[in-house]
């Protein structure tokens, strides 16, 4: 097959080809491929047809170069002819033919040129027809990839609208559907809250209509008591006369006296009198109120205690009112020497007789201690301790020698019998060091700073209470139980350093309130660090107003206080920390917002708090006492402050006494249980205004919910 013949095929496919993409029977890119393939073959062969049609040329112009020497040759042969004989003829004759053939020759080469010359044109048109195609075929394959691409992105754009309008009715379909389940349950929350007030209203009807019986029937009883006894006295009266008349009188310096057993008969009934007398009028004064119920609230008091206490605020303002002398402000009533502060506040709250049953019952604890004290000398012997080392022998000589300290010194011991004051003799260096012993408390220095820490902090839990005991349970811990006469216990589980575990309410009915629980948070005392010290905090940045993190009572309103009290930590709480850790933390404590209890005016150097002082209590303490009626597991820090006149030391123990007798006030005067309460004295270490001077603003009392700061993450 030639050359020429492969060409010819070659444009015959490249024309197929086109006519095959006008009937869109292949793709532009195909034609453009396949015209790419040919290109070189066409211009190959117009190349090699140029060259031809030179050679052509070439070989034409031999041609009549040779048919110009023929014919010369030809005009000598007739010349030489003309002159000769007949052998130069004939030589003439041929040389003519020659030159005939030589003309014939060149006029063929000519021929074959031109032919050759036509081809090359030929071929020249066609490549060049076949580049113009291929262009073209390039510019419809690049339209055409445009056109393909401009469809990829129109079908990719309307599969995203498409999936984005799937998401957007599934989302709200969502929405809907979450909006009828809050609408459900708002409804079921509704109707619950309604049955519950329906229930609450029956149930204090039925409890009122029910104290009304037992009050009447017991006024009747001490009225028919009454009656009989005054019918006895007037018999015995009586019958008296009738002897004294019977037998002559004998002079005045003569009569008997009264015996010791008709002394003792006349003052109990002197008592009994005056308590009916008392009860009478009590129950003559003291309408029953709509809400009052004898039933346990899950704060452990009995739910008419508070309108009771609230009446008793308005009869003391009465009789302040009626006095014709009104007291100085805050001086408190007399108690005896050195009693607590504890003691000092019930005595002006509650009288001599709740003093006296709070002596009694700290008395049987002291008992209960030194119980258990003698039971973990007798089980230390055989019992080993979680964390001994290799130095085991030493500290049970240690332990050993430090209980035999404390028994022979009453005072380094707290009210549960474990032990809290000699910290630094204990088998945990972190401690700190007993700087002072002031009566109840202790002063100790943990690394920089200077706290205090009571001795006895159960004693306003004895308060109200009917009983308590303390339980050994192995390895230093004990379980302190105080039983009050409503029928709640309050159980306080604490380790072998006096640190609290755990502390819940127990209710009548066995319903567990768990206020306070650190055991699974980690204690293990770390290199470097004291007892209660954290990991350091960045400073405090405050993202809400001042006066809406530091509320003054003496500006604010029940409710701002109320809405202070329940706000949320105004930054992240990282963990659960321990009471001891937000005791003696400065930074922690900034966590949680703080009301001032600025309206309280003590006497100068005294902790007691008047009875004309009591009532600027009233909006904090009914705050206090709404958010434990709806939770009655909060936690309420109360810190004692002083100004930075007189000592450190001086300072930080009245700090401590004045914060204690708030909380007793607050737990006397108000549905608020003790153990809702923890206590701190600061003295002069966090001054509200910077001065060395005497500054009212300084001494004040404030109030922290922590309950956030304990529960972080539970």
């Amino acid at each position: 097959m030639t050359f020429r013949t492969l060409l010819l095929i070659g444009s015959v496919s490249v024309l197929a080809l086109t006519h095959a993409v006008s009937a869109e029977e292949i793709s532009p890119r195909t034609l453009l491929v396949a015209q790419a393939e040919m290109l070189p073959l066409l211009e190959e062969e117009a190349a090699r047809a140029a060259e031809q049609a030179s050679y052509a040329a070439a070989i034409a112009a031999e041609a009549e170069e040779a048919a110009k020497l023929a014919v010369r040759e030809v005009k000598r042969a007739e010349r030489a002819a003309a002159k000769g004989g007949e052998a130069e003829q004939q030589a003439a004759g041929e040389a003519a033919a020659r030159a005939e053939e030589a003309v014939e020759d060149a006029r063929a080469a000519r021929r074959a040129a031109k032919e050759a010359e036509a081809f090359a044109e030929e071929k020249q048109a066609d490549f060049r027809s076949a580049s113009k195609n291929a262009a073209q075929a390039e510019r419809n394959a690049r339209k055409a990839e445009q056109a393909e691409a401009q469809r990829v992105a129109d079908e990719e754009a309307a599969k995203i609208a498409e999936e984005e309008a799937a998401q957007a009715a599934e989302e709200n379909a969502r929405t809907r559907k979450k909006a009828e389940r809050a609408a459900r349950a708002a409804e079921e929350e509704a109707l619950r809250a309604a049955e519950e007030e329906a229930a609450k209203i029956a149930e204090e009807e039925a409890a009122q209509a029910a104290e009304e019986n037992v009050r009447a029937r017991k006024k009747a009883e001490r009225a028919a008591k009454a009656a009989e006894e005054e019918a006895l006295r007037a018999a015995e009266e009586e019958a008296a006369r009738a002897v004294q008349q019977a037998r002559p009188a004998a002079p005045e310096s003569e009569q008997p006296e009264m015996t010791r057993e008709e002394r003792r008969k006349k003052r109990r009934d002197d008592r009994a009198a005056e308590q009916h007398s008392i009860d009478d009028a009590a129950e003559d004064q003291i309408a029953p109120a709509p809400t009052q119920s004898n039933e346990v609230s899950p704060t452990g008091q009995p739910g008419n205690l508070r309108e009771k206490r609230r009446q008793e605020r308005q009869r003391r303002r009465e009789q302040l009112k009626a006095s014709p002398v009104a007291p100085e402000p805050s001086e408190p009533a007399p108690v005896a020497k050195g009693a607590s502060p504890v003691e000092q506040q019930i005595q002006i709250q509650r009288g001599s007789a709740e003093v006296e049953e709070l002596r009694r019952l700290r008395k049987k604890l002291d008992r209960e201690r030194k119980r258990v004290e003698v039971l973990q000398e007798q089980a230390a012997p055989d019992q080993a301790e979680p964390d001994e080392d290799a130095n085991d022998a030493r500290s049970k000589r240690q332990r050993e020698r430090d209980r035999r300290n404390q028994t022979r010194n009453p005072q380094q011991l707290d009210s549960t019998g474990n032990e809290r004051a000699e910290r630094t003799n204990g088998d945990r260096a972190d401690r700190g060091e007993v700087v002072k012993r002031q009566g109840d408390r202790i002063i100790i220095r943990l690394g920089d700073q200077l706290v205090i820490q009571p001795n006895r902090e159960s004693d306003r839990f004895l308060s109200g209470a009917r009983d308590v005991e303390v339980e050994d349970l192995g390895r230093g811990q004990t379980r302190t139980t105080v039983y009050r006469e409503n029928g709640v216990k309050i159980v306080t589980l604490r380790d072998r350093y006096g640190d609290i575990l755990l502390r819940t309410r127990v209710l009548p009915g066995g319903r567990r309130i768990v206020l306070i629980d650190n055991r699974d948070i980690e204690k293990t005392p770390r290199r470097g660090r004291h007892y209660g010290e954290i990991d350091p905090l960045p400073p405090l940045v405050l993202r809400i107003p001042r006066d809406e993190y530091i509320v003054e009572t003496r500006r604010a309103s029940r409710r701002q206080i109320q809405e202070t009290l329940v706000a949320p930590p105004v930054e992240r709480v990282e963990r659960a920390y321990t009471l001891d850790e937000v005791r003696y933390s400065d930074r922690l404590r900034e966590k949680v917002r703080r009301v001032d209890l600025d309206t309280i005016t003590f006497a100068f150097g005294s902790a007691a708090i008047g009875l004309d002082q009591l009532d600027s209590l009233d909006s904090v303490g009914q705050a206090i006492e709404d958010l434990v009626r709806k939770n009655p597991d909060e936690i309420f820090l109360i810190e004692g402050h002083t100004d930075a006149v007189g000592s450190e030391q001086a300072n930080l123990l009245l700090s401590d006494q004045r914060a204690e007798a708030v909380a007793v006030a607050l737990s006397e005067d108000f549905d608020i249980p003790p153990e809702n309460l923890v206590t701190q004295g600061y003295g002069e270490q966090q001054l509200k205004i910077i001065t060395q001077a005497p500054e009212r603003e300084n001494r004040r009392v404030a109030i922290r919910r922590i309950t956030p700061l304990l529960r972080a993450g539970r």
